[in-house]
C-alpha cells in the first residue's frame, strides 16, 4: 500500500514537471506561432551601426583618448599626455638586447619601453575650468612616467633621448622646464 502511494505521488510529479516543461511549446503551436529556430536568426542576423554618439567615441584615434587619471594632489589640474599616435618602426627596429624577458636599449642605458613609447608633450588641464597649458617635451626627446609634487607646484617626468635618459620638473604655474643636474641610468646603483 505504501508503495503504491509513493509510486503515484511520483507521477504526479513527473506529470505535473512535464506539463510545465512542454507548456509554453503548446502554447505557441496553438496559437500559430513558430518556436524560435536560433540556426535561422543567426543566418538572418546583419551589423547594425551603434548611434552616431557612440561611434565617434569608439573610434576616435587613441591618442586623442585621455583617461584623466593623473589628479594633482590638491585636486585642481590633472595630466593628459600629448602623442602623435603610434610609434614609428624605426623606434621598434632600434637595436636592443634581451636579458631575461626584459629588454633593454642599450644604446640608452634604460628598459626598451622607455624608448618606444612616451608622449610629445603634457597638457596641465584645470579641472574646473577646463583651460591647458602646454608642456612640451624637451627637443629630440618624449617624456613619461610624469609624477606630482606633494604639494602640488611641480611635476617630475622622464625625458627620453635617443641615447640618455634625464630627468625634468616643470612648474604647473607657468608650465616651464628645468633640467635637473643628472643623467638618470639603467639599472639603478
Amino acid at each position: 500500500m505504501r508503495r503504491t502511494l509513493c509510486s503515484l505521488a511520483r507521477s504526479r510529479i513527473v506529470a505535473a514537471a512535464l506539463t510545465v516543461a512542454f507548456a509554453p511549446a503548446l502554447y505557441a503551436q496553438q496559437n500559430g506561432v513558430t518556436p524560435w529556430q536560433p540556426r535561422e536568426v543567426l543566418a538572418k542576423e546583419t551589423y547594425v551601426t551603434p548611434a552616431a554618439s557612440i561611434e565617434r567615441l569608439v573610434t576616435a584615434p587613441r591618442q586623442n583618448q585621455s583617461p584623466l587619471a593623473d589628479l594633482s594632489p590638491d585636486r585642481r589640474f590633472f595630466l593628459k599626455p600629448l602623442s602623435d599616435g603610434l610609434p614609428s618602426v624605426q623606434a621598434f627596429g632600434k637595436p636592443h638586447i634581451y636579458l631575461a624577458g626584459l629588454q633593454v636599449d642599450f644604446k640608452a642605458n634604460r628598459a626598451r619601453a622607455l624608448t618606444t613609447r612616451g608622449a610629445t608633450g603634457m597638457a596641465l588641464v584645470n579641472a574646473t575650468t577646463g583651460q591647458s597649458l602646454t608642456i612640451d617635451a624637451p627637443k629630440a626627446a618624449t617624456i613619461s612616467s610624469p609624477n606630482w609634487s606633494p604639494d602640488g607646484s611641480k611635476v617630475a617626468f622622464i625625458a627620453s633621448y635617443v641615447d640618455a635618459t634625464k630627468l625634468f620638473v616643470a612648474d604647473v604655474a607657468t608650465a616651464r622646464r628645468g633640467r635637473w643636474a643628472w643623467r638618470l641610468s639603467w639599472p639603478p646603483l
